[in-house]
């Protein structure tokens, strides 16, 4: 598009410029709709609505939601740390689906939260941002990320945490929204969050002491960083957006699997993970941990070696990705990195994309700092291709166990709003683009 978004609604002229007027900031807290927290626990929608005030915009980048919440045996309360291990991408595990709507338009849904949101943390950011969002409980190693759940110091438990989480799959974190646009976010609590034995926080439930954990609840609301800058906002204003479709695919134990799946004809990227199972001790979790498939482990660890997977390949749209198959018989390609840098936001981050040894690579043990694998690649198709289906190659060495393929479709578009003189917003549309 010809318009740069970001540099119109929120880059700030250089204190030389003559033109320049001042610029103040504003940082707001925003309670729920309605509170969804009884005793601890939390059930039904949580919605946030607000809108950006006229003569300002709303940084994205810097637009939270704060959970302050314990994680903790269940029979015991917020007395006792949990043994059991708290999923990377927490938040969003306490979410089954969620949609925003820009005054009133839908303009992205998930359906799958924990996974879609985790897809697209790794794809939107970069390792320096990942650290920055929700410290240990995201991109730390397992090790520390386990240990902070049950500190004790001076013989008293820390458990109780204020976690910042920002939905990627709902909002794309380089969007700036202009004055007067009406932000309503939906989230539906996931069915299973306050029954023990399949609470989806968890990586892994030490049900062999029956020590289950749950979470509870304190408090929820919403931090959002409101700019004003003396410069005019155009009459016509496009606003990224991504549209994310994921479909979850269980793969029965065998060697070689063809997947046939339906997915929207404007995509322009793909991501493929897959979620090994074997660590899973109690059923109904969503797992926020992408791996290849191994057998199972023992309680606590991830996903061993990613030997088993050899080839990976998808037909969309005339062409095949990868062109030539992946060497994937020892625990990193190059290749296979690459492709992934290419159809990532975060290879040309300034701070950063991740790094191939210490965020590309399966798990090993707690001690890992990998995230997993993703196979993603940007999508090549001739002006008007309007072609939905794609076809999925999976390759093993073995026969994997409980393992689940995630396939990610990524469309983007852009939301036109429209002002008229008195800067009250006239209309809103989706543009693909």
């Amino acid at each position: 598009m010809s318009l740069n978004i970001r540099s119109s609604l929120a880059e700030f002229p250089k204190s030389v410029d003559p033109n320049f007027k001042g610029v103040t900031s504003s940082v707001q807290k925003i309670y729920p709709v309605t509170n969804i927290i009884n005793a601890g626990a939390i059930s039904g929608n949580l919605e946030f609505q607000f809108t950006v005030p006229q003569g300002y915009r709303a940084d994205v980048s810097k637009t939270y939601i704060v959970f302050d919440v314990s994680f903790s045996d269940a029979a015991d309360g917020a007395t006792n740390p949990t043994k059991s291990f708290v999923a990377p991408n927490v938040c969003s595990t306490f979410f089954s689906s969620g949609r925003v709507d820009f005054n009133d338009f839908l303009t992205a849904s998930s359906s799958n939260m924990p996974q879609d949101d985790t897809f697209m943390k790794r794809m939107l950011n970069s390792e320096t941002k990942n650290y920055s969002i929700n410290g240990a409980f995201w991109a730390d190693s397992d090790t520390n990320r386990f240990a902070e759940n049950g500190v004790v110091k001076a013989a008293v438990p820390i458990l109780q945490r204020k976690l910042h989480w920002l939905p990627h799959c709902l909002f794309n974190p380089e969007t700036v929204l202009p004055e007067n646009t009406r932000v309503h976010l939906t989230l539906m609590v996931h069915p299973n969050i306050n029954t023990p034995a399949s609470c989806p926080c968890f990586v892994s439930q030490d049900d062999a002491t029956a020590n289950l954990a749950l979470p509870k609840f304190y408090g929820i609301y919403m931090t959002t960083h409101f700019i004003k800058l003396d410069l005019p906002t155009p009459t016509q204003v496009f606003i990224p957006t991504y549209n994310v479709r994921s479909t979850i695919v269980n793969l029965p134990p065998a060697p070689d699997h063809q997947l046939q799946v339906t997915v929207p004809p404007t995509t322009y990227k793909i991501g493929i993970a897959l979620q090994g199972q074997g660590t899973t001790t109690a059923t109904g979790m969503a797992l926020t941990r992408f791996h290849s498939p191994t057998a199972a482990k023992a309680k606590g660890e991830m996903s061993l070696e990613s030997a088993l997977l050899q080839n990976l390949q998808i037909r969309y749209g005339g062409n095949t990705y990868p062109s030539s198959q992946y060497a994937l018989a020892t625990n990193g390609d190059i290749d296979a990195y690459t492709d992934f840098l290419s159809a990532t936001d975060a290879q040309l981050d300034p701070s950063g994309g991740e790094k191939y040894r210490s965020m590309w690579v399966d798990p090993i043990l707690p001690g890992s700092t990998g995230q997993g694998r993703i196979f993603a690649f940007s999508i090549i198709k001739p002006q008007g291709d309007m072609d939905s289906n794609m076809e999925v190659t999976l390759k093993f060495s073995g026969n994997p166990a409980t393992t689940r393929c995630l396939i990610f479709a990524i469309s983007k578009q852009a939301v036109g709003i429209q002002y008229n003189s008195q800067k009250s917003i006239e209309s809103v549309s989706i543009v693909p683009y």
